[in-house]
């Protein structure tokens, strides 16, 4: 059995932090001593582990309560769970495509900040945007991020010509998200179905 103090240091926690978990639900000790103190079962530093990682992911103090306890019991095919952990991987799903977005728009901002003027590309600066530039292709987003697109941007199915030539589904969402953030009239470009027969 470990003290509050040991499994703490084995953790890399404070005591206090398993004192809170154990407030909310997360950690119960196993035994007590004589004496009142806290005794856990070595087994209690992979929930602790768990939690921490679960925390790190994103998970609510609440959802980390049903994953754990899912996870004890050995019943992960609950209903709740799995739309918990969908729900999540969803999320972040979003906010990388949101980053991509960010990063896609910087690079057309760099590039209008060096200038159309072929000396440019030669200075420091120029060498920059082209190093950053250099790979603007990248793995396609799941269907699951072009659902989310298609309900984020209003787009109704247009004509396939709409679809710029050589465009990837990257550029797609790319160039969907900025138009949605146009101070002009959005107008969507894409088919919804089209980009589904990219994807797959």
């Amino acid at each position: 059995m470990l003290t509050i103090g040991q499994l703490a240091r084995r953790v890399g926690l404070r005591p206090s932090a398993l004192r809170y978990y154990e407030a909310e639900g997360l950690l119960s000790p196993s035994d007590r001593t004589e004496a009142g103190y806290r005794l856990y079962d070595p087994a209690a530093a992979d929930t602790l582990r768990l939690i921490q990682r679960a925390q790190r992911l994103g998970f609510s103090l609440a959802e980390i309560r049903a994953l754990l306890a899912a996870w004890q019991t050995g019943n992960l095919d609950d209903a709740a769970l799995l739309a918990t952990a969908e729900a999540r991987y969803l999320a972040l799903e979003r906010q990388i495509t949101e980053w991509r977005v960010q990063q896609h728009e910087l690079e057309l901002f760099l590039q209008d900040l060096r200038g159309p003027d072929a000396a440019a590309a030669q200075t420091a600066f120029g060498r920059l945007v082209d190093r950053i530039c250099a790979n603007p292709t990248a793995e396609p987003p799941s269907r699951s991020v072009l659902d989310w697109l298609a309900a984020y941007s209003d787009c109704p199915p247009v004509s396939y010509t709409h679809l710029r030539a050589h465009e990837t589904v990257l550029d797609i969402v790319c160039r969907l998200l900025l138009e949605k953030n146009n101070k002009h009239e959005h107008r969507c470009m894409i088919d919804r179905q089209l980009v589904r027969e990219i994807y797959e």
